[in-house]
């Protein structure tokens, strides 16, 4: 998978496992849909391999690298790059248009709680931007 080393969890509906992956070495090693394909990501529905929709999933997940201030916005995260899998790991796969997320290995957040972070963060973030653009006092 371009970009992402290593990465193991669950996509997840709201509280809803729907599919268990791991990618290794940037290759799709396992991937395993837990429910009915209906109810997976719509990637699920029409490629040719669950692998191929688990690639397309995770790619649709990320911001586009061409987005205006997104190099601000992931240096404020911690992040100095364009980096898929920190930038997955950063973000849980969250998107604020729809109830999917990734619960990585290891962690057991709720929706909500990831909902509430996601908000959180949000405040963080452009709280830390707002410290990057200002023109120091003595500079005025």
């Amino acid at each position: 998978m371009d970009g992402i080393r290593n990465l193991s969890g669950t996509l997840m509906r709201e509280n809803d496992c729907l599919v268990r992956f791991t990618v290794q070495d940037y290759l799709v090693i396992s991937c395993e849909v837990l429910t009915d394909v209906k109810n997976c990501p719509v990637e699920f529905l029409w490629a040719k391999t669950k692998e191929d929709a688990l690639i397309l999933y995770l790619k649709d997940r990320l911001p586009p690298e061409t987005r205006i201030g997104l190099s601000m916005t992931l240096q404020a995260a911690g992040i100095p790059y364009y980096d898929p899998e920190k930038i997955i790991k950063y973000s849980h796969g969250y998107n604020v248009s729809d109830k999917e997320w990734i619960q990585l290995d290891g962690e057991n957040y709720t929706f909500e709680e990831i909902e509430e972070r996601a908000a959180r963060e949000s405040k963080v973030l452009y709280d830390r931007m707002a410290e990057m653009v200002q023109v120091p006092a003595s500079d005025k």
